[in-house]
């Protein structure tokens, strides 16, 4: 979903991508599967300041309606997310390219 600079999170009953920004996408770059023309793009809205929270990545971007800073699905930074600092170095880098 190239206006959300991330992949669907999921389909809805009708098989219409959500549009919901969260930390998901983040395994389809880190697994390799982006496509490299798409790859900055994903890994800056990774690391943007809705979901990027200087700690790691929450598991839901501030702003979308279900977002509690609190909530370990809904917007909390995920022990995941945090455990994996080359993981991050490697969102940093593909960011400036």
């Amino acid at each position: 979903m190239p206006w959300l600079g991330s992949y669907a999170l999921a389909l809805d009953h009708d098989k219409r991508p959500l549009e919901v920004l969260a930390s998901d996408a983040g395994q389809l770059l880190w697994s390799g599967i982006v496509p490299d023309e798409v790859a900055p793009t994903l890994a800056a809205t990774l690391m943007s300041d809705r979901l990027f929270s200087g700690w790691g990545i929450r598991t839901l971007a501030s702003g979308e309606l279900r977002y509690n800073p609190l909530s370990y699905h809904n917007g909390s930074v995920a022990a995941r997310h945090r455990a994996d600092s080359g993981r991050l170095e490697t969102l940093r880098l593909r960011c400036r390219s």
